[in-house]
């Protein structure tokens, strides 16, 4: 069965959707695949996940505590069990005011950060912060056989072949 995870070929697919809607280029800050930059070197933070908190590490805090903004982008899923139906709703906004309340998150035994949403119609909303929301601006489907297509054409010629040669054995079995 497919692990209910906010996969890095789901992480592709919304960063792909802000870069359409957003018309930037983005690029990774660092090590962390969830912290990105455009061009002018504004910052956009991406997570997803199937339930209703996620989490931010300390370091990612203190990185974006001086600068002036960025945007907070969060892809929540909706799918079942094997993830043939499955839709990702994008939503973003304003990430200052989750920086600014800080205070107001959970904290792990790390020291990261964590917090609760909640999803009303076209808004996210985050529990902590009072008034704080993320407006939905997209939204793509994110099915095991999408991933497995994208993961396939990623291959050589070579390394095709020999997928689908492995297929055909374990098939036939």
């Amino acid at each position: 069965m497919a692990s209910l995870k906010f996969s890095e070929h789901d992480r592709r697919k919304v960063i792909s959707e802000v870069e359409k809607y957003y018309g930037v280029e983005l690029s990774t800050v660092d090590r962390w695949k969830r912290y990105l930059h455009d061009e002018t070197g504004l910052s956009y933070w991406v997570l997803g996940g199937y339930g209703d908190w996620h989490g931010i590490s300390q370091q990612m805090m203190r990185e974006e505590r001086p600068k002036k903004n960025g945007l907070l982008v969060i892809a929540q899923i909706y799918a079942d069990k094997m993830r043939e139906n499955c839709l990702m709703h994008i939503f973003s906004g304003d990430l200052r005011p989750l920086i600014e309340n800080a205070a107001s998150l959970s904290r792990t035994e790390e020291g990261d950060y964590q917090f609760d949403i909640h999803v009303r119609g076209d808004h996210l909303l985050i529990k902590q912060v009072s008034g704080y929301f993320l407006k939905k601006i997209g939204m793509v489907s994110c099915t095991v056989v999408d991933e497995l297509v994208d993961r396939f054409d990623s291959y050589s010629p070579e390394e095709q072949q020999e997928f689908i040669e492995l297929l055909k054995k374990k098939l036939n079995k």
